[in-house]
């Protein structure tokens, strides 16, 4: 899950992280694992509040994407 956290119709909020993987710093949107008992929008709204301070409304959910099918499952969803 993604969310896509507008501060006002021209601004996104982007988190700046580190990733060793890579040994460099990245522009992320807020991001997080789904909890079992969460939907989607549920946590696209915890994390949000957890990366930044922020809340927010959930105004739409998109479908799954997987971003390397050939190695793994894993899907990102992103939240409006």
């Amino acid at each position: 899950m993604c969310a896509r956290a507008y501060m006002s119709m021209s601004a996104l909020t982007f988190l700046q992280k580190f990733r060793p993987p890579i040994n460099s710093y990245t522009l992320e949107l807020p991001a997080g694992l789904i909890d079992p008992s969460e939907t989607p929008g549920q946590s696209a709204l915890r994390e949000l509040l957890e990366e930044t301070g922020y809340e927010g409304i959930v105004t739409s959910v998109g479908p799954s994407v997987y971003l390397s099918p050939g190695i793994t499952n894993e899907s990102v969803r992103l939240v409006r």
